[in-house]
């Protein structure tokens, strides 16, 4: 019964491990629980865990969540700078592997003013193609800026 898994999601959120499948994949069942306790993030559909939009709602509430969402959702750059954006560079452990190379240029886009324009592109807006070019432009000159602070912090040591 759903009321009664909410009482126990509220009073625990961990307790979905013990709910029935469809709300488990239910978002605001989900989104409930995550408030109670990030670890709840575990228990959901892997549907869900796997939707960077969802997990975008989630990482809102509590950015240690972001541990338990799919590598799908870690992968997701416009995920990660929303919730660098939000939270800092704690959120970085939670990164999927495949972006390790990157994580310098996540933390500076996070900081950058186009950093919104990045996460509605990467989130699945439509642009123009020249307002994606321009973006592009954006993310290349950043990646150079980037590589020169790594070659000037190296000078400095």
């Amino acid at each position: 019964d759903r009321d009664i898994a909410m009482e126990a999601i509220r009073q625990n959120g961990l307790a979905l491990e013990f709910a029935a499948e469809a709300l488990r994949a239910n978002p605001d069942i989900i989104l409930e629980a995550v408030r109670v306790s990030h670890g709840a993030l575990s228990f959901a559909s892997e549907t869900l865990r796997a939707n960077p939009q969802f997990v975008f709602q989630v990482v809102n509430l509590c950015p240690c969540a972001l541990e338990w969402a799919a590598a799908e959702a870690r992968a997701d750059l416009g995920l990660l700078v929303h919730a660098l954006r939000l939270h800092g560079r704690g959120v970085l452990s939670y990164v999927s592997s495949d972006l390790h190379p990157h994580i310098g240029l996540l933390s500076h886009l996070a900081s950058c003013s186009d950093a919104e324009a990045l996460t509605c592109m990467f989130q699945g807006y439509s642009y123009s193609q020249r307002e994606v070019m321009a973006l592009k432009d954006r993310v290349a000159a950043l990646e150079k800026e980037v590589e020169h602070l790594r070659r000037e912090q190296g000078r400095g040591k």
